[in-house]
């Protein structure tokens, strides 16, 4: 998924979910290697179902990310947050975005 800037204090950013692995460039920047998330599928909703995410990363330092997130079609909304080692707030984020296309690949339907 790809997450564009549109805040002044906005950056870009993919959150990538392969193999059962969830990583972001964030996630790299500050240390952290590819993760498992859980996933829930929720397929009442109608036509798209809607999958919730949550996942749990450390780096060697012992920061923490915390990430939640809901999916529905190609939309995706959520929040990261980065906690140290004694517990306290050091980056916190909310993220909206849309499903990034492959080159080549022309309607994600």
């Amino acid at each position: 998924m790809r997450f564009p800037a549109v805040r002044k204090d906005a950056f870009q950013d993919e959150l990538k979910f392969v193999n059962g692995q969830f990583l972001c460039g964030i996630m790299q920047d500050d240390g952290f290697r590819a993760t498992e998330y859980e996933a829930t599928i929720d397929s009442a909703g109608g036509d798209a179902p809607t999958i919730t995410f949550t996942c749990s990363a450390k780096n060697d330092k012992g920061d923490e990310y915390l990430w939640t997130g809901k999916v529905t079609g190609d939309d995706m909304t959520g929040t990261g947050c980065l906690v140290n080692k004694k517990g306290k707030t050091k980056k916190s984020y909310t993220f909206s975005g849309t499903l990034k296309l492959k080159k080549g690949k022309g309607d994600n339907k």
